[in-house]
C-alpha cells in the first residue's frame, strides 16, 4: 500500500510591499475627485439655481421621499453658509460634505508628508463607519417618510405619476 505524505499548510507569503507610486496616484485621484466635489458643491450653492419642484424619481413615483431626498439642496445651502436650512433638508448632507473635505485634506497630507491619517482611519474603521452611515440614512428615511412626514424636505403626498385623475362631474 502506498503511503501519502502528510498535508502541510502552504508557507505564508510575506505581505506585499505597497508601491509608493500607486499610493501617490491614488492620493492624486482622491484630491481630484474630492476637490471637484467641493468645487461642485460651491457652484451649486452660489451659481446654480435648483428647481422648485422635485427631481427625485422615487418621490415622483411613490409620493414618499427617498433616503437621499434633500441631500443636494442640503449641500447647496451649506455652501451658502445656511447651516440650519441644510440640516432641515437632510442632516447627513453635512456629513457628506465633511467626508469630502476630509478625503481632500487626507490626499493633500499624503502628497506632502507621505502619510494619510484619514485613509488609515478608513482602513481600520471603514466597515463600521459605512454600516453606521447606512443605518442612519435608513432610520432617517423611515422617520421622515412614514412617521413624521412634516420633516421630509418636500411634502409627502399621493404618488404623482401613478395618481389617476379624479372624474369630474359634468
Amino acid at each position: 500500500m502506498e503511503q501519502r505524505a502528510p498535508l502541510r499548510a502552504p508557507a505564508a507569503s510575506p505581505p506585499l510591499a505597497r508601491d509608493p507610486r500607486v499610493d501617490r496616484r491614488a492620493a492624486w485621484a482622491r484630491v481630484i475627485v474630492f476637490g471637484t466635489a467641493l468645487v461642485g458643491a460651491a457652484a451649486i450653492g452660489y451659481a446654480l439655481t435648483l428647481p422648485s419642484f422635485s427631481l427625485c424619481t422615487f418621490q415622483n413615483l411613490f409620493g414618499r421621499p427617498c433616503p437621499g431626498c434633500g441631500m443636494t439642496r442640503s449641500i447647496a445651502h451649506l455652501a451658502r453658509g445656511e447651516v440650519s436650512l441644510s440640516l432641515r433638508l437632510h442632516p447627513l448632507g453635512i456629513v457628506l460634505f465633511g467626508a469630502s473635505l476630509l478625503g481632500f485634506v487626507g490626499g493633500i497630507l499624503y502628497l506632502r508628508r507621505g502619510r494619510d491619517p484619514v485613509w488609515e482611519f478608513v482602513e481600520r474603521r471603514g466597515t463600521w463607519l459605512a454600516v453606521g452611515l447606512m443605518s442612519a440614512m435608513i432610520v432617517l428615511w423611515i422617520v421622515r417618510g412614514f412617521i413624521v412626514p412634516e420633516w421630509a424636505p418636500d411634502p409627502v403626498g399621493p404618488p404623482h405619476l401613478f395618481a389617476l385623475p379624479l372624474p369630474t362631474a359634468r
